[in-house]
Protein backbone atom coordinates (compact mmCIF):
# COMPACT_ATOMS: atom_id res chain seq x y z
CA UNK A 1 0.00 0.00 0.00
CA UNK A 2 1.37 3.40 -0.98
CA UNK A 3 1.51 6.37 1.37
CA UNK A 4 -1.20 8.10 -0.67
CA UNK A 5 -3.49 5.06 -0.39
CA UNK A 6 -2.89 4.95 3.37
CA UNK A 7 -4.07 8.57 3.47
CA UNK A 8 -7.30 7.59 1.70
CA UNK A 9 -6.48 8.57 -1.86
CA UNK A 10 -7.16 6.29 -4.86
CA UNK A 11 -5.00 3.30 -5.73
CA UNK A 12 -2.81 4.08 -8.77
CA UNK A 13 -3.70 0.91 -10.69
CA UNK A 14 -7.43 1.36 -10.11
CA UNK A 15 -7.28 5.06 -11.01
CA UNK A 16 -5.42 4.23 -14.24
CA UNK A 17 -7.99 1.58 -15.24
CA UNK A 18 -10.89 3.92 -14.49
CA UNK A 19 -9.30 6.76 -16.45
CA UNK A 20 -8.68 4.60 -19.52
CA UNK A 21 -12.27 3.32 -19.34
CA UNK A 22 -13.66 6.87 -19.02
CA UNK A 23 -11.65 7.97 -22.09
CA UNK A 24 -12.98 5.01 -24.05
CA UNK A 25 -16.56 5.62 -22.82
CA UNK A 26 -16.26 9.19 -24.15
CA UNK A 27 -15.57 7.80 -27.64
CA UNK A 28 -11.89 8.72 -27.59
CA UNK A 29 -8.57 6.91 -27.60
CA UNK A 30 -6.37 9.70 -26.25
CA UNK A 31 -6.71 12.34 -23.54
CA UNK A 32 -4.70 15.44 -22.69
CA UNK A 33 -5.62 17.13 -19.41
CA UNK A 34 -4.00 20.30 -18.13
CA UNK A 35 -3.69 20.59 -14.34
CA UNK A 36 -2.32 23.03 -11.79
CA UNK A 37 -2.39 23.54 -8.07
CA UNK A 38 -0.87 23.35 -4.65
CA UNK A 39 -1.14 25.27 -1.41
CA UNK A 40 -4.66 23.96 -0.65
CA UNK A 41 -6.25 24.20 -4.09
CA UNK A 42 -5.86 22.75 -7.52
CA UNK A 43 -6.97 20.14 -9.97
CA UNK A 44 -7.92 19.69 -13.59
CA UNK A 45 -8.04 22.89 -15.64
CA UNK A 46 -8.89 21.56 -19.10
CA UNK A 47 -9.57 18.25 -20.86
CA UNK A 48 -9.09 17.48 -24.55
CA UNK A 49 -10.02 14.18 -26.19
CA UNK A 50 -8.91 12.69 -29.51
CA UNK A 51 -10.18 9.77 -31.60
CA UNK A 52 -8.07 7.04 -33.20
CA UNK A 53 -7.48 9.23 -36.29
CA UNK A 54 -6.19 12.06 -34.09
CA UNK A 55 -9.22 14.31 -34.57
CA UNK A 56 -10.40 16.17 -31.50
CA UNK A 57 -13.56 14.78 -29.90
CA UNK A 58 -15.78 17.14 -27.94
CA UNK A 59 -14.97 16.75 -24.26
CA UNK A 60 -17.78 16.92 -21.72
CA UNK A 61 -18.16 19.87 -19.40
CA UNK A 62 -16.61 19.37 -15.97
CA UNK A 63 -20.03 19.19 -14.30
CA UNK A 64 -23.14 17.38 -15.43
CA UNK A 65 -26.74 17.54 -14.25
CA UNK A 66 -28.96 14.58 -13.52
CA UNK A 67 -32.35 13.88 -12.02
CA UNK A 68 -32.37 13.38 -8.25
CA UNK A 69 -32.16 9.81 -6.91
CA UNK A 70 -33.23 8.37 -3.58
CA UNK A 71 -30.54 9.16 -1.02
CA UNK A 72 -29.43 12.45 -2.61
CA UNK A 73 -29.08 15.22 -0.07
CA UNK A 74 -31.76 17.86 -0.40
CA UNK A 75 -28.90 20.36 -0.40
CA UNK A 76 -27.54 18.84 -3.63
CA UNK A 77 -30.80 19.45 -5.50
CA UNK A 78 -31.05 22.81 -7.27
CA UNK A 79 -33.89 23.63 -9.64
CA UNK A 80 -34.93 19.98 -9.63
CA UNK A 81 -31.49 18.68 -10.72
CA UNK A 82 -28.32 17.41 -9.05
CA UNK A 83 -25.04 18.84 -10.36
CA UNK A 84 -22.04 16.54 -10.06
CA UNK A 85 -18.50 16.20 -11.33
CA UNK A 86 -18.53 14.46 -14.72
CA UNK A 87 -17.11 10.87 -14.49
CA UNK A 88 -14.34 11.64 -17.01
CA UNK A 89 -13.17 14.68 -15.06
CA UNK A 90 -13.46 12.70 -11.81
CA UNK A 91 -11.25 9.96 -13.32
CA UNK A 92 -8.58 12.52 -14.28
CA UNK A 93 -8.78 14.10 -10.83
CA UNK A 94 -8.52 10.69 -9.14
CA UNK A 95 -5.43 9.84 -11.20
CA UNK A 96 -3.77 13.09 -10.12
CA UNK A 97 -4.83 12.47 -6.50
CA UNK A 98 -2.68 9.33 -6.45
CA UNK A 99 0.30 11.67 -6.55
CA UNK A 100 -0.86 15.08 -5.29
CA UNK A 101 -3.61 14.09 -2.86
CA UNK A 102 -6.01 16.90 -2.08
CA UNK A 103 -3.54 19.55 -3.29
CA UNK A 104 -3.12 20.60 0.34
CA UNK A 105 0.52 21.20 1.07
CA UNK A 106 3.27 23.66 0.50
CA UNK A 107 4.02 22.82 -3.12
CA UNK A 108 3.10 23.89 -6.62
CA UNK A 109 2.50 21.56 -9.53
CA UNK A 110 1.40 22.12 -13.09
CA UNK A 111 1.56 20.28 -16.36
CA UNK A 112 -0.30 17.76 -18.50
CA UNK A 113 -1.70 14.31 -17.82
CA UNK A 114 -1.91 12.03 -20.85
CA UNK A 115 -3.84 8.80 -21.41
CA UNK A 116 -3.71 6.54 -24.44
CA UNK A 117 -6.16 3.63 -24.55
CA UNK A 118 -4.45 1.95 -27.52
CA UNK A 119 -1.18 1.73 -25.58
CA UNK A 120 -2.88 1.17 -22.19
CA UNK A 121 -0.68 3.99 -20.94
CA UNK A 122 -1.15 6.97 -18.59
CA UNK A 123 1.65 9.43 -17.84
CA UNK A 124 2.27 12.93 -16.59
CA UNK A 125 4.62 15.66 -17.74
CA UNK A 126 5.04 18.77 -15.69
CA UNK A 127 6.69 20.61 -12.86
CA UNK A 128 6.58 20.02 -9.13
CA UNK A 129 8.14 22.61 -6.83
CA UNK A 130 8.53 22.80 -3.08
CA UNK A 131 9.56 26.27 -1.94
CA UNK A 132 12.46 26.46 0.47
CA UNK A 133 13.00 29.25 2.95
CA UNK A 134 16.34 30.84 2.07
CA UNK A 135 17.15 31.04 5.79
CA UNK A 136 16.64 27.32 6.29
CA UNK A 137 19.79 25.29 6.74
CA UNK A 138 17.78 22.06 6.80
CA UNK A 139 19.04 21.44 10.31
CA UNK A 140 16.83 19.79 12.89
Amino acid sequence: MSVMEALGFPNQGTAKSELLKAVSDAGATRLEARYSGGNDEGGVDDVKLFDKAGAEVEAPESFTERDPRPGDSEWAIRNGKVSEYHPLWRAVDDMLATEFGSWAGEFSAWGMLFANTKENRVWREGTYEVPMDERSEMEY
